[in-house]
């Protein structure tokens, strides 16, 4: 079941990557200009074992909330429009939630950009935002792990001559097995589908 999943999603990436290096249409880094996102893997992601680098410069898992919900979205800190937006819709999210619920809840933001992106961009970007360092963890990757997760999460992304990227606004909530409860795609969208879904009783056992 593992090997199908990350050959699958092997074969999306490399179809991916090769899109980047054919080039794109040039897009502007604003709302209503990211391209549409694709349909999420129905396994685990926590069948993936990306090599992840996190705020502190730390190796990072990305099962490091397992058992509990998880948001996982893909950003990158110099982005000035759509990833500040990503950021206020998870913690719009958030207040939606309980004192125990937000508790339990962890959040792991990975980096299109790791040749800019780590634990000083990240700093600001922490401070920037006042998020919870405790509960949140953002992370570099591997350009190839980079493109295995996001055709695992179904997100588009074209590198761009600046050094940005054009990509898709997504948010996944992961269930406490690393399966996609729920999922927002697009900025400013109603958060109440992610509650809704992370409030559904979830299966006795092991992943589904």
């Amino acid at each position: 079941m593992k090997s199908c999943m990350l050959k699958s999603l092997m074969f999306v990436a490399v179809l991916a990557g090769a899109g980047a290096a054919l080039g794109a249409p040039p897009h502007h880094h604003h709302h209503g200009a990211t391209p549409p996102a694709d349909a999420p893997t129905r396994d685990s992601l926590y069948q993936l074992a990306p090599s992840l680098t996190d705020q502190q410069g730390q190796p990072l898992r990305l099962d490091v909330f397992q058992g509990r919900p998880v948001v996982v979205s893909m950003f990158f800190a110099s982005c000035t429009q759509i990833c500040p937006m990503l950021i206020s819709d998870i913690k719009r999210f958030e207040a939606a939630l309980t004192a125990e619920e937000r508790a339990r809840l962890g959040v792991v933001l990975v980096s299109f950009d790791a040749e800019r992106d780590g634990p000083a961009a990240f700093a600001e970007l922490i401070a920037r935002h006042g998020l919870d360092a405790a509960r949140w963890r953002l992370a570099t990757a591997p350009a190839d792990d980079v493109r295995l997760l996001a055709a695992a999460l179904g997100i588009r992304f074209t590198k761009q001559p600046d050094g940005g990227f054009v990509h898709s606004a997504v948010i996944t909530l992961l269930d406490a097995q690393g399966q996609v409860a729920g999922r927002t795609e697009g900025v400013l969208q109603p958060v109440a589908p992610l509650v809704d879904a992370l409030r559904r009783p979830q299966p006795e056992g092991g992943p589904r």
